[in-house]
């Protein structure tokens, strides 16, 4: 499963291509606790980037264009 199968998964297939749309290319930390003022969480919103804290646990994905 490719990442942004997994993010599909994860998250929905919304969020998952706004993710992709704007962080496309990028190699992403995803914090084990996730913040407010991370890009993630600003751009997904605090419930979608905790979902994704709580699978990717701290790993650093690259995202797909």
């Amino acid at each position: 499963m490719n990442v942004i199968e997994q993010l599909t998964q994860v998250i929905g297939e919304e969020s998952a291509l706004l993710l992709g749309n704007y962080m496309g290319g990028a190699r992403l930390y995803i914090p084990v606790k996730v913040q407010h003022d991370h890009p993630i969480t600003m751009l997904l919103g605090r419930e979608k980037s905790q979902m994704l804290s709580d699978y990717f646990k701290g790993d650093t994905i690259d995202i797909e264009l």
